[in-house]
Parts: structure tokens; sequence; C-alpha cells
């Protein structure tokens, strides 16, 4: 292998395990895991009317629509399944899908097990040993819990709104929410009782959400909030090794090479990022006539990032001339200095030094 190729290679090597990569925006849900709880009590079994967006009445059964309402909102906040979600019942309470990643095929078998066909009458909403237990679990993470209830509420074995207070209490960082399906007085004060446990409790209407595809897409980005980080400033980056023969302003097989590279380098980069072109020459030859060398140099690599898909407004060039920064003593030193510079990002963060 001559000299030559040799630091060609080193030079590649350079270049490339620069920096050049940066983060990009990073947008990840603030809480950790979702869990859909549903009232199955009697009251649930029953119908009601509620206005579409079209401004038709149609009829639902409060469970059936509950269940419907679970696999959209999973779809909309969990369109990947990523977020582990379980899902129960109360009154009775069941457990059915433990807190795990699940396909939005898996939610939906665990939905469809929900009976709606249950007797109306003498199955109150309660809240029993298994579920108390539940709700002093602590989960560890962030939750968002939503309660799909029609808030027919009984205390005949312990007060719900007791049963919140154990979650709030064994999770201080999670939250439960509240799709209300109450018709009557009565019903809207007990979801009424439930939020108020958590100041962080968010509840809307069925009808709401059925209504109104806005109302919707917030209560969604409300239960998930995104937290998002600014994408970093991509560090600024020095690419070399696009040298020339004595002379001569075309690129050589070897600069073709490494600005080929250098391609990918810019591409995986910002889009609207700035890329610098600086052309030198060695030591040979008169001022005016070295710098006009180096403009050419400089011109014939934007010439060929432009036709490879690099936007010319994004290009600046400049030829600077005779170049020391390297020995015009030697053969080698001088074609170091024959050579483009390819700066990517903010020259401002580049010394002189480097070029």
């Amino acid at each position: 292998m001559t000299i030559r190729s040799s630091l060609m290679t080193a030079l590649l090597a350079a270049a490339f395990t620069s920096p050049a990569a940066f983060a990009q925006s990073d947008c990840v849900l603030s809480v950790e895991s979702a869990a859909y709880v549903v009232d199955v009590s009697g009251s649930m079994m029953q119908k009601f009317s509620v206005e579409t967006s079209d401004g038709s009445k149609k009829d639902f059964q409060k469970l059936t629509a509950a269940k419907d309402l679970v696999a959209r909102i999973n779809r909309a906040a969990n369109p990947e399944a990523k977020l582990p979600v379980s899902l129960f019942t109360v009154a009775p309470y069941t457990a059915q899908l433990a807190l795990d990643l699940h396909s939005a095929k898996d939610l939906q078998q665990a939905l469809d097990r929900l009976n709606p066909k249950l007797e109306v009458f003498g199955r109150p909403t309660w809240i029993g040993r298994r579920a108390s237990e539940r709700f002093n679990e602590a989960v560890g993470r962030p939750q968002t819990v939503i309660l799909f209830t029609d808030g027919a509420l009984q205390k005949d074995r312990l007060d719900p709104v007791e049963a919140l207070n154990s979650f709030h209490a064994a999770n201080p960082d999670s939250c439960i929410h509240f799709v209300s399906l109450a018709q009557t007085e009565e019903e809207k004060a007990g979801v009424e009782a439930l939020s108020g446990v958590m100041p962080c409790s968010k509840t809307v209407r069925f009808a709401d959400l059925v209504k109104d595809e806005k109302a919707f897409q917030k209560f969604v980005a409300d239960l998930f909030p995104l937290q998002c980080r600014e994408p970093e400033k991509a560090p600024a980056v020095v690419i070399k090794g696009v040298n020339f023969d004595f002379d001569k302003s075309t690129l050589t097989p070897e600069a073709v090479k490494l600005l080929t590279h250098a391609l990918e380098v810019i591409r995986a980069r910002g889009a609207d990022e700035p890329v610098r072109i600086v052309g030198w020459t060695d030591y040979y030859g008169s001022d005016a006539y070295n710098k006009g060398l180096s403009e050419r140099r400089a011109a014939a690599v934007k010439v060929f990032l432009v036709e490879h898909g690099v936007a010319e407004n994004r290009i600046s060039e400049a030829g600077r001339g005779k170049s020391f920064k390297y020995t015009n003593k030697t053969r080698h030193g001088r074609w170091q200095n024959r050579r483009v510079d390819l700066i990517l990002g903010d020259g401002a963060l580049v010394s002189e030094d480097a070029l």
C-alpha cells in the first residue's frame, strides 16, 4: 500500500468517526404504564341515548360503550404497543390483563370477555376486598388509570372514595381519571365524588367523546402527555481529506470516495444545516494564482454535492489560497495542503487552526 493510499484510509477513518450524528427531537410519554378499569355493575348493563357528531341520536349500552372506548383510547395513546397496560373490572373485581406489553389484539380479546348481558338488578357498584387490595398496590412507576363508570356507587362493603385514597397514597406519581357514563343526578354526583380525590384527575363525559373528535384527542393528550426534548444542535464537524493533484482542481478518485461518504454524514444531520467549503493550495506559485486555484477546488466540491442532492442554498464556498497548516517542505505535506475542508454546522465553533 502506498503512503498516499495509507493516508487516505486514515483520513476516511478520522473524518467519519467524528461526532457527526446528533440527537434528534425526542418525545416520550411522561407516564410509564396505563390501567383501564371498567365498572361492570348492574347499572352498566343499561342503555342510554347520546347525540353523535352528525347530530343524530344513537343508543348505547354503557358497558359496550366503555369497552369500545377503551380500545379507541389505547389505539390513540399506544399505537405501537410500547406502553405496558392492564385491564381489570370492578363490581365485581376481575383481572383481565396483568400489567405488561400487550398488543391491540390482546387487549381486544380481553375486552370481549366482559359480558354485556349480566343481570341489571341486584348488582350494585361496590369495591370488594380484592379490588381494595388492587388499589393499595404500589405500581412503582407513573401510571395513568382510567375508570369507566356511571357513578352508581354503593358503600356496603368499602367506600370507593376510600379505595381511591388508598391508591393515591400508594402511588403519588400516578393519577386516576374518569370517563363518565352517568345519566341521573345521583350518578353524576357519584362520579364527582370520585374525581375529587386526586387533584390531577380529569373527568370527561362519554357523550362528549362521541360527539367531538377534538374533545377525544384532547382527553387522550391530557392523560398521556408527551415530554419532548428539543433537538440538540449538531456540533460543528470538519471533514478533511479531499485532496488534489498539483495545479489541478478536478476531483481525484480518492476525493470522490471520501465525498460519497461525506454525503451520508450531511444527510444524517439537519436538513437546513449550512455546509461550508474552504479550498486551499500548497505554497508554489503566486498568491493571486493560488487564490483562484483554491476557489476552483472549492467550486468542484460544491458541484459534486449539488449534483448528489445537497441543496445549493445550504452551501457556501471560499478559496483561501496558500495553506501552511502542513509543512510545504515535503511532497506529502504539500499534498495535504492541496485540499478542501468541509465544515458542517456552525463555523463559528471551528477555530482557524482546524482549517
